[in-house]
């Protein structure tokens, strides 16, 4: 009997925690610190790696279900402050939860400082970091004091609002940390959106279009450029605007790395005209 006992509380200590990701940041983290297999759902645009789309997803970014959280029974759920009556409702259910951010490169490292201390994967997040720090130092000095224009889910459609990367978010910091600036200069915090006139009074030197979901849509890259081009703006006349079609372009999270590496290329690609 007290051998029973005993190997019964081996198994209760050393069992996997039942996980649940409430953002495809945070499920990517936990996958790339070989994890995956603790996830017991995640969320409907959480597709990355492949195994992620086999998961039972539990709603959206604003819409958690939470009767099928409390039945999956999870240890944890890791979540974003998309929507705080989710954490409220959490407490409410005595289920624990970790609060997460990845709004700028320093939130991203905590994040997966965090996420690693949980799962006792410090080595795994050190090679990670690593990684990421070392792209962002690629990326120094390459070119200088120029005005880059970064745009959210580009289009053709110039009579809709644009939307661009305002300030104190990672995409800004990498502009920030090659030692460049942000066209979009006015001191709004909020989720920024300008028109055609704004742009041309912004007159950015470079534009990057991040449309990572290009590949959906009926505009192709070329398309997509060339509307960009008839901008009587410095970028076009420099022939300096970019398309970055990746779908981790808009994903804060490990894979940060791969959109600095593409933002390094246009930068090495300005560099040479």
């Amino acid at each position: 009997m007290k051998l029973l006992l005993i190997l019964l509380f081996s198994i209760t200590l050393y069992a996997s925690p039942r996980v649940i990701a409430l953002s495809p940041s945070i499920n990517e983290i936990i996958f790339a610190l070989g994890k995956g297999d603790t996830l017991v759902a995640n969320t409907e645009f959480s597709n990355y790696p492949e195994e992620a789309k086999l998961l039972p997803k539990v709603g959206g970014y604003f819409s958690v279900d939470l009767e099928r959280v409390v039945a999956l029974k999870p240890d944890m759920v890791m979540l974003q402050a998309y929507d705080m009556s989710v954490v409220n409702s959490l407490e409410k259910l005595k289920i624990n939860y970790m609060l997460l951010k990845t709004n700028s490169m320093n939130d991203i490292v905590q994040t997966i400082e965090k996420i690693a201390d949980f799962y006792e994967e410090k080595e795994k997040s050190q090679e990670i970091l690593t990684v990421i720090h070392s792209s962002l130092k690629s990326i120094e000095n390459i070119i200088s004091n120029k005005k880059i224009l970064m745009v959210i889910s580009a289009t053709t459609n110039f009579s809709k609002p644009i939307y661009v990367v305002g300030h104190d978010v990672y995409l800004e910091d990498v502009i920030l940390r090659s030692n460049n600036q942000n066209a979009y200069n006015v001191a709004y915090l909020a989720q920024p959106t300008i028109n055609l006139e704004t742009i041309i009074k912004l007159n950015p030197d470079i534009i990057v279009l991040l449309a990572p979901y290009l590949s959906e849509s009926k505009i192709t890259k070329e398309t997509l450029l060339n509307k960009w081009k008839t901008i009587p703006i410095n970028a076009s006349k420099k022939n300096n605007i970019y398309v970055i079609d990746k779908e981790y372009a808009g994903i804060p999270s490990q894979r940060v790395r791969y959109f600095i590496d593409d933002f390094k290329k246009v930068l090495d690609d300005a560099r040479n005209k």
